[in-house]
């Protein structure tokens, strides 16, 4: 992108010469930098160092990373908060043989122990390894579980444990990790202390799953401990740049089941919670213990952990680590060998999150995904198909520029006769370190514009314009609708809505209703702002038993001031919903302007869409870190004139045509009169 926005400032800066300074290029905003090494041009993983996250925002956005011909690289930031399931394969399987036996034991509950042998998976799994799946029908249990091979060859397979607890949290662990490729028949031996017998059903699992080795840990220096009425408090130094994920907690107390909250502390500010849960240990040796507490994101300097020990001793030994997802991009390459590959950026406080295309690919915890796209996100964690890069050490960047970003567009254009717009709203600028501020347009603002958006402008109080650029799909809200009392005929029933907003344009229809079960036809028309009656979506309005869900239904974009939703009942109730709202997509205005206040004016549908040299460089603006502000509630403007509106744009072209006309005609029939008369 870098070549591009050189051009881009090059003809910017022969075409702007009124401007008094070149625009900052995107790599002056970043103070460090560090080369890239790698052996092989190719699709590379480049993890981040502590040292690097510590002058990292938390979110990243301030790092960027440029080919050796200075051009931005799009890269993948692969930072996932837990592993997530890929794709999964299931092979039932039925024993071949079961025997059971209790074995007495003295002073002790007895043991019973039960073998199955079992038929092998037939085949190698699709991805990784088998797992053998346990699932008892008992509500709760604990069993130990051995596989060895059939006939005995080399030993176990593999030995783990298995479980279900209701307290004092519902937990379980059915699976059972085993490298089976090669077994033929399994024999798998349960041991338990549970009342009669487990019979569990069995089933060979194959998982893809997103590589969690990433995950790292940090022990956490603990700076103060004190223990006060039944609670011991620990306060602890979170390292800078780094966002834990989960504290691990480690302990040489054998059994114990304690609350735990934490809460992120930081100098200036009221202290937050961001976790609360228990930690607990059966016994030890067992396996059954939850010794990590998931985190919610924590910015301060200190975490506070407050552990409840009521009556019982404080935690023997304690230490606790922070665990965290160790950041890494991954981007493709063009060259490798001893000279660095590519330089990565980063640090300071101006740049924003990029958006390239590549964090389609980024896993999405929970979600599962099949086909190419599966195998496409699993070769991002193989490292036959992802090579690992080196990083350099860290130096300053010399064409960093620690000056206003924007300096060189922030002055105002040309002045505008303000009579011609209907609306306004008022804009208080009061931080714009680099002079960008960031404003959402809402259903409001877009009821009163353009569907082009051509007649919004930025004033100052002199009447002066003020730059700005557009992000017409930066988001979305949803706009409540009011509905009209529902018409029943012949089997169908028929909804009108209208939004809150009007005309608004929508891409989307949330509907929540009552019923709990239902499947039933439907379709959906619009009356859109034109007055025309078009027809937007059909198909089946359909909740499965049990979700209590909304339902959200896809529509093309349509600016429109009443829908009409009719849903085929049959002989069933009508659908009663609690309510129903419209998506409407928000956009964003990006203003370059100093500390100050200014006007949004909305509302001349004849006014043609600005021109500003701004759009040139468009690239470099919108990587940078905007301040964020709400304008003030609209008002009429004051300054409005019909006349002026008649005598703007194609409006007045008309009017300024009819008059010649007029005038035409009233100075013809003078001079026929004086003809007359002589």
């Amino acid at each position: 992108m870098s070549a591009r926005i050189g051009w881009l400032l090059a003809a910017f800066a022969l075409g702007a010469a009124a401007l008094a300074a070149e625009p900052v290029e995107l790599r002056a905003l970043f103070p460090n930098e560090a080369d890239v090494h790698v052996d092989a041009p190719g699709l590379v993983r480049i993890e981040l160092p502590p040292h690097v996250l510590a002058a990292c925002r938390p979110d990243l956005s301030n790092v960027r990373l440029f080919d050796p011909a200075g051009a931005e690289v799009p890269f993948l930031l692969d930072a996932p908060r837990q592993g997530t399931v890929r794709e999964r394969e299931t092979i039932a399987v039925a024993p071949l043989q079961i025997s059971r036996e209790e074995v007495p034991r003295k002073g002790r509950a007895n043991l019973r122990r039960e073998t199955y042998e079992l038929p092998g998976p037939g085949k190698r799994p699709r991805f990784g390894t088998w797992v053998l799946v346990l699932e008892p029908a008992a509500r709760a249990f604990v069993a130990q579980v051995t596989i060895r091979p059939v006939p005995e060859k080399n030993g176990e397979v593999a030995r783990g444990s298995i479980f279900r607890l209701t307290s004092p949290r519902s937990l379980e662990k059915l699976r059972v990790p085993a490298d089976l490729r090669d077994a033929g028949h399994l024999q798998v031996v349960i041991e338990h202390e549970q009342p009669g017998w487990l019979t569990p059903s069995l089933r060979y699992e194959s998982a893809a799953s997103v590589d969690v080795g990433a995950r790292a840990t940090i022990p956490l220096e603990i700076r103060s401990v004190r223990h006060d009425e039944g609670e011991t408090v620990v306060e602890l130094a979170r390292p800078r740049g780094v966002v834990p994920e989960a504290l691990r907690i480690a302990t040489s107390t054998g059994t114990f089941d304690r609350p735990v909250t934490v809460e992120d502390v930081g100098t200036g500010r009221a202290p937050a919670r961001v976790a609360e849960g228990n930690v607990f240990r059966l016994a030890p040796g067992t396996g059954v213990e939850e010794l990590e507490l998931a985190l919610r994101p924590a910015l301060g300097d200190r975490l506070r952990l407050v552990i409840e020990d009521g009556d019982s001793p404080s935690l023997s030994d304690l230490a606790v680590a922070a665990v965290y997802a160790r950041p890494a991009l991954v981007a493709a390459l063009s060259s490798g060998g001893a000279a660095p590959a590519a330089v990565l950026r980063f640090g300071g406080e101006r740049a924003r999150v990029p958006r390239y295309d590549l964090a389609g690919l980024r896993p999405q915890p929970g979600r599962e995904v099949y086909g190419q796209r599966a195998e496409a996100l699993i070769r991002l964690y193989d490292g036959a198909t992802v090579g690992i890069a080196r990083l350099g050490p860290v130096r300053a960047n010399r064409a960093y520029d620690p000056s206003p970003a924007l300096a060189f567009a922030m002055r105002p254009g040309a002045s505008l006769q303000g009579g011609a717009w209907e609306m306004r709203r008022p804009l208080h600028v009061e931080r714009a370190p680099e002079g960008l501020t960031r404003v959402r347009l809402g259903p409001d603002d877009l009821a009163h514009l353009a569907p082009d958006l051509a007649d919004l402008r930025v004033t100052d109080e002199a009447g002066r314009q003020w730059p700005y650029l557009l992000e017409r799909d930066a988001g979305s809200t949803q706009v409540a609708c009011e509905v009209a009392p529902a018409r029943s005929k012949g089997g169908a029933t028929t909804y009108r809505l209208t939004p809150a907003a009007l005309p608004v344009l929508v891409d989307g229809l949330r509907l929540d209703p009552q019923a709990s079960f239902f499947d039933r036809p439907f379709r959906l028309r619009a009356e859109t702002a034109e007055g025309k009656s078009v027809a937007l979506a059909e198909g089946r309005l359909a909740r499965p038993a049990g979700d209590p869900s909304p339902l959200l239904l896809d529509l093309p974009r349509t600016r429109v001031i009443s829908l009409e939703l009719q849903v085929e009942d049959g002989d069933d109730a009508p659908l009663v919903f609690r309510a129903i709202s419209v998506r409407a997509p928000t956009p964003d205005l990006f203003l370059v302007a100093p500390s100050g206040a200014y006007w949004l004016l909305l509302g001349a549908p004849d006014a043609r869409p600005p021109r500003y040299e701004l759009e040139r460089v468009r690239d470099v603006v919108l990587a940078l870190e905007a301040d964020t502000r709400a304008p003030g509630a609209m008002e009429k403007n004051p300054d409005h004139r019909a006349a002026t509106r008649l005598l703007r744009g194609k409006g007045g072209q008309k009017t300024l045509l009819w008059a010649a006309i007029v005038a035409a005609v009233v100075v013809l029939a003078l001079l026929t009169f004086r003809l007359v008369r002589s």
